[in-house]
């Protein structure tokens, strides 16, 4: 069963994190990364980029539009993800 696992980010929180904590968080990452690979049951991952770097392109009318998004405003947005492949 595929499942995906969704992580959110904070940069109020991480901003304020030591350089000791965000390495912590990555090598959290970095061994669940190699648990589940080595398991065969990572599909992908990907971490996304910052909201101030995004937008949403719809197309209304025959005519393209183009907005800031795709996040309502919010502390919290969506950082990255894990598409998992494994037993429930």
């Amino acid at each position: 069963m595929k499942f995906l696992l969704i992580m959110h980010m904070n940069p109020a929180v991480w901003d304020a994190l030591t350089e000791d904590e965000r390495a912590e968080i990555g090598n959290g990452h970095g061994g669940f990364i190699e648990k589940i690979t080595a398991s065969g049951e990572m599909i992908t991952t990907q971490g996304l980029a910052d909201p101030s770097q995004s937008a949403v392109v719809r197309v209304r009318g025959g005519q393209r539009v183009v907005t800031d998004g795709p996040y309502l405003e919010a502390k919290e947005y969506l950082g990255g993800f894990y598409l998992i492949d494994c037993e429930p």
